[in-house]
């Protein structure tokens, strides 16, 4: 499956929404193609595209992973920066700030909000969420740990440098993807300097491990684990671990296990209110 794109934002929840649960019916979703990438859309001609509660998230299909159309039998709803996975016969889309399942068995949708806790059982303030599917078939959440009040992807305004943290917390049993238990150690730590940006995790299985693509602005970094809940380290051989420049960010990755090719997309802003979604198979 392939996951998030677009724009780092900041939400929240109370302890009192976490288990608020809406059940809907929803016509026949037929999935007609093998891939599937989610992302979010906001017409900035009309509204205020930094206010994540305008974004609309959008499901789209492809035979190729070249050629993309919408799922129209998943129209837009309100949601940001989302990424998904298909288990079950269910389809989850985390976008913040809940997540839809998409029962297709028997074409229901559950519209839920989703939360991390600790050892203590507090909660664990997250943003960016990426799930993947472990060994044993529970889903793995990765994400950057949010800082109330501020934009988690930058340093807050009296700290000149600071560190951004990413982690990961694993599905408790009996849940189905709505609550997780932060994992132990620290999945990766980036030191930025003010101005500069880490955030948008993206986790994908690869031919030798685990790969993380961050968005680092308009630049990407890779880093990877031999195993899922490792410590991620740059890849060797690439400078800083940028696996591109100046060119997008907001990144998703994929590897092509029959053509042995990794498929990495990026946004690319052009101009004040377009953005368009490219993609490398290298």
């Amino acid at each position: 499956m392939l996951t998030k794109l677009f724009l780092t934002v900041f939400l929240s929840c109370t302890q009192s929404e976490l288990f608020k649960q809406r059940v809907e019916n929803t016509p026949e979703i037929k999935l007609r193609s093998p891939y599937l990438l989610a992302f979010h859309q906001c017409n900035g001609q009309e509204v205020d595209c930094f206010d994540p509660t305008k974004h609309e998230t959008r499901v789209a299909q492809s035979q190729d992973g070249t050629h993309w159309t919408f799922l129209d039998d998943i129209p837009p709803f309100k949601g940001s920066v989302p990424d998904l996975l298909f288990r079950d016969e269910t389809l989850f889309v985390y976008a913040l700030p809940k997540l839809r399942r998409y029962r297709l068995r028997d074409r229901k949708v559950d519209i839920s909000h989703f939360h991390v806790s600790d050892e203590k059982d507090q909660l664990v303030l997250q943003v960016d969420p990426s799930p993947i599917l472990d060994e044993n078939g529970r889903i793995v959440l990765f994400f950057l740990v949010g800082i109330a009040g501020t934009d988690p992807a930058r340093c807050p305004p009296e700290e000149q440098r600071c560190v951004k943290e990413f982690r990961s917390a694993t599905e408790v049993e009996n849940t189905n993807g709505l609550r997780f238990q932060l994992d132990a150690g620290i999945r990766a730590s980036i030191e930025i300097s003010q101005g500069h940006f880490a955030s948008d995790p993206d986790l994908f299985k690869g031919p030798d491990g685990y790969y993380m693509y961050l968005s680092r602005g308009a630049q990407v970094q890779v880093l990877f684990s031999q195993t899922l809940r490792g410590s991620y380290k740059n890849v060797p051989g690439l400078p800083q671990g940028m696996i591109s420049r100046n060119v997008g960010g907001v990144p998703a990755g994929y590897y092509d296990e029959d053509k042995k090719l990794f498929w990495t997309f990026i946004t690319k802003h052009k101009g004040r209110h377009k953005t368009e979604i490219h993609m490398a198979k290298h």
